[in-house]
């Protein structure tokens, strides 16, 4: 599989990275005492490093991107939360090791089942009349110009 990313999305969004990890035969557990103890370990690091975080490059990028949709980045939320001294909210253990990653590294992820994309992933610029189905099974209409990808069959 491939994910090719558009010219439009390009020109539309020119700081853009995009990276992708497969993973085959993943057990999606409730809870992993494992997990359990690296979420210990990110909030600590998170508690004493990112007490500024809303300064940092990637931070004021991504609110950039947000502020066009009259939103900020999610990720600022979950880090204020963890340093106000809250913890991590348990999921399944793919949706916490997702959400870890993208507060240790403060880049969104999105996570799709390979088994029911069938060839490639294209991204698209959003018109704002498309749909998607997030991972609660909620249906989301995208705002226009937001990035979304469809399958290419």
């Amino acid at each position: 599989m491939h994910v090719n990313v558009s010219e439009s999305v390009r020109e539309l969004f020119p700081l853009l990275k995009v990276s992708t990890i497969e993973i085959r035969g993943l057990e999606n557990k409730m809870v992993d005492k494992n997990l359990e103890d690296e979420k210990r370990r990110l909030e600590e690091y998170i508690r004493k490093n990112y007490l500024y975080f809303q300064d940092f490059e990637v931070i004021k990028n991504y609110n950039r991107f947000f502020k066009k949709f009259g939103k900020t980045y999610p990720i600022s939320f979950q880090i204020k939360s963890i340093l106000e001294g809250k913890s991590f909210p348990s999921q399944y253990t793919v949706v916490e090791a997702m959400f870890m990653a993208e507060l240790k590294n403060m880049f969104l992820t999105a996570g799709h089942d390979l088994d029911l994309i069938k060839g490639d992933l294209e991204t698209y610029i959003a018109k704002g009349s498309e749909i998607y189905v997030n991972i609660s099974g909620k249906e989301i209409k995208l705002k226009v110009n937001d990035i979304h990808r469809t399958k290419m069959e």
